[in-house]
């Protein structure tokens, strides 16, 4: 049986196959993102301006080592870094703009104060080498 929600309109499977993802290279968004006021902004990966500039750091401080010390040495650049990021993403805010970041257990959005999104800019720093076949890769093409 096919699944319609894989299909765009008018796009038919590849090589024969009933399932596959569709084509196009668009993200799907979770409904709760595409009603975000324009003077607010989402900090998570499912926002592709906040994607696009943590890969553009990620590029710039590359993999995260994976021994102790060296996580320990990188600590502090991080840390700097995830500064200059909020500070961007804070100049990105409209008048009384506020920050909003996806809930844990569903796609509803959740007004974060200043330090909740420093500490969800920093973890995602942190854990850049999760995503290192995103970022790397847009490297490599570009």
């Amino acid at each position: 049986k096919r699944i319609d929600k894989w299909f765009q309109e008018g796009v038919e499977p590849v090589d024969g196959s009933e399932m596959s993802a569709p084509s196009s290279s668009r993200r799907i968004l979770p409904s709760s993102f595409l009603v975000v006021g324009e003077h607010n902004f989402v900090i998570s990966w499912f926002n592709e301006e906040y994607t696009d500039i943590m890969h553009s750091y990620f590029r710039k401080l590359g993999a995260r080592p994976g021994s102790r010390d060296g996580c320990r040495a990188i600590r502090s650049t991080e840390e700097k870094l995830a500064i200059e990021i909020f500070t961007i993403l804070q100049n990105k805010l409209g008048k009384d703009g506020r920050f909003l970041k996806k809930s844990g257990v569903c796609h509803d959005l959740n007004e974060v104060g200043d330090d909740e999104a420093m500490d969800k800019i920093l973890k995602d720093l942190i854990g850049r080498n999760s995503r290192i076949d995103k970022w790397l890769q847009d490297e490599m093409e570009g």
